[in-house]
């Protein structure tokens, strides 16, 4: 009897374990696996809910230093290396980057501009095709000096490099190589030779020339009384001593001299001398003149004449 109830309660147990195995049906549970990179097998796991995928996360083989962080390096499949870097290294920081090489750049790899802004506010533009753009230049005016050595302006040339340049190379420049001549909205001031090859105009102003440099015409600055005689269109004007230093009118009422004042006359200038009648029909006497240099000159009639004297003095 007591053999039969040991056989009873096998067969329950027997029984009530098929119906467990039954009721629970084992599931897979993944998890994401941190392994040793030395030996390959050693993980710590964190499982995830069930029907995830695993992945396994391979740690880098070196402590990381400071602020360092930890990143992919690379993936295959299911396994991902992990690697310590710099945050740095890959980005621009406040306060300064160090081991740049001349392939690093701040910049855009599209065709999108490069916007500098401070306050909100877009202060500097690098557009796509390298042009550049500055919105306002604060501040106080800068006045160039005549005497300082380190000031200068900014120029570019046929390939975009800027540097500074002074203000005789500019102005040197403007002359020999301009073809529309230099434009200059206030006092211009050369030191030294001023060249203009296509020919200089002066126009709504004045052209005061001082000091003690001659003004010169084909190199010569002429002889002194001589005048800038002009000698017609497309021809260049030259030095003349053949010029008008004084001409008048002067009334006679019959009189036999008359003294004319021209201060200017000198010993060898050509005085001309016509007199015009107060009537159709006069006698005109004849006449004769002496010079009194510096002073003038007198004009003696053969008789008492009236009527007009028109003279000129004529450097000679």
């Amino acid at each position: 009897m007591k053999q039969q109830h040991i056989i009873a309660a096998a067969l329950v147990l027997l029984t009530g374990l098929s119906f467990q195995s039954q009721a629970q049906s084992p599931t897979v549970q993944r998890e994401v696996r941190l392994i040793s990179p030395s030996t390959g097998g050693n993980y710590v796991g964190m499982k995830a809910s069930t029907s995830t995928a695993t992945y396994t996360l391979s740690m880098p083989a070196t402590l990381p230093t400071a602020n360092q962080v930890l990143t992919v390096s690379g993936i295959t499949g299911s396994a991902v290396n992990l690697t310590w870097n710099s945050p740095d290294a890959t980005g621009w920081s406040l306060t300064g980057n160090a081991g740049t090489t001349a392939s690093t750049f701040l910049g855009t790899t599209d065709a999108q501009p490069l916007v500098m802004k401070t306050n909100g506010s877009t202060r500097m533009t690098l557009a796509q095709d390298g042009g550049v753009t500055i919105n306002s230049l604060s501040g106080a005016a800068a006045s160039a000096s005549a005497t300082a050595t380190n000031e200068g302006a900014v120029v570019s040339d046929a390939n975009g490099l800027v540097s500074k340049a002074s203000y005789a190379s500019i102005v040197s420049a403007g002359l020999t190589n301009s073809t529309t001549g230099l434009t200059v909205g206030g006092p211009f001031t050369v030191s030294g030779l001023l060249t203009a090859n296509a020919g200089l105009a002066v126009a709504g102003g004045s052209l005061n020339l001082t000091g003690a440099h001659a003004l010169q015409i084909g190199g010569s600055a002429g002889n002194a009384g001589e005048i800038l005689q002009s000698n017609g269109t497309g021809a260049a004007p030259s030095w003349s001593s053949a010029f008008i230093k004084g001409r008048g009118l002067v009334s006679v009422s019959a009189d036999e001299s008359i003294v004319v004042s021209a201060t200017n006359v000198d010993a060898d200038d050509a005085i001309n001398v016509t007199l015009e009648g107060s009537s159709n029909d006069m006698a005109i006497p004849s006449y004769y003149v002496v010079r009194t240099a510096n002073t003038g000159f007198t004009i003696y009639f053969s008789a008492p004449f009236t009527g007009s004297c028109n003279w000129s003095v004529v450097n000679q």
